[in-house]
């Protein structure tokens, strides 16, 4: 369009050639002004080259970029999803969830201004964990349960949970491992739940962990053993931050959610 439209504004211009006849020297003055016309036009076009050039180069780039951030960013949520056939591994559970409901305990946002609640309940086969959650000054809900001093976290891989979902639009959710003290960071790892609300196992390695104080991450991925040995707790969490402290999305809501979970047991076999 821009090459056209100066083809026009060319053509429209007058055009010097031979010397002006007695009749036509009246118009020398315009000639010389159509001169510095064309002149004008041909710079705008080079103008408009370079320019076009530049912004083709800058849009390529851009466009390589997002190309590869979303690439990355759904390389990450594939293994996110992805539930393996895990049916030769070694398991031994973290107790009975049907009979589990009065031993957990929560822990909301309500500890930093929060707003958010939560609740554990018993239910046919497990328990559900369900609440709402509230992003004005907060934005998670949690609950944990005791592991029992039976159960030696560094015979293990990692923790495999069974749920489903039963209410709300979030499917992100947290496992979480915490040792005894107050100030002492939580081993985290987010996990998906099937949008359809049918049950799952998803099997979350130790070497997929990460340290987060307070939604920061304080070190390397991966629990040491000897870290393992000290675990006290293993919990859930729904929170608007992913276990990497960046905005959860896709994969929460606020408002109501709910998710039942049968089972929670450690699992033993090589690297997923």
């Amino acid at each position: 369009i821009f090459f056209r439209f100066c083809c026009i504004m060319s053509a429209t211009l007058p055009a010097t050639g031979a010397p002006p006849s007695p009749s036509q020297a009246s118009y020398a003055p315009l000639e010389a002004s159509g001169a510095r016309g064309r002149a004008w036009v041909v710079s705008a076009m080079v103008v408009g080259i370079f320019a076009g050039a530049i912004v083709l180069v800058f849009a390529f780039g851009t466009s390589r970029d997002w190309v590869v951030a979303t690439k990355k960013g759904a390389k990450r949520l594939e293994r996110l999803y992805r539930e393996r056939d895990m049916s030769s591994v070694r398991t031994w559970s973290l107790g009975n969830m049907a009979e589990s409901a009065s031993r957990w305990r929560i822990v909301n946002d309500v500890v930093m201004g929060g707003k958010s609640s939560s609740a554990i309940s018993a239910a046919p086969g497990g328990v559900v964990f369900s609440g709402n959650i509230n992003i004005n000054g907060g934005g998670f809900a949690s609950c944990r349960l005791p592991i029992p001093k039976s159960v030696d976290l560094r015979q293990g891989t990692g923790i495999a949970v069974t749920a489903q979902k039963l209410e709300g639009a979030s499917v992100r959710y947290k496992l979480q491992l915490k040792s005894s003290g107050f100030d002492v960071p939580s081993w985290q790892s987010d996990f998906f739940v099937r949008e359809d609300g049918t049950a799952s196992t998803i099997y979350v390695p130790f070497s997929k962990l990460l340290p987060s104080w307070r939604g920061r991450i304080m070190g390397e991925q991966g629990v040491p053993q000897d870290k393992l040995g000290e675990m006290s707790e293993i919990g859930l969490m729904l929170s608007f931050l992913t276990d990497r402290g960046e905005r959860n999305q896709p994969g929460f809501e606020p408002g109501a959610f709910g998710i039942l979970v049968t089972d929670l047991s450690v699992y033993a076999e090589g690297e997923l």
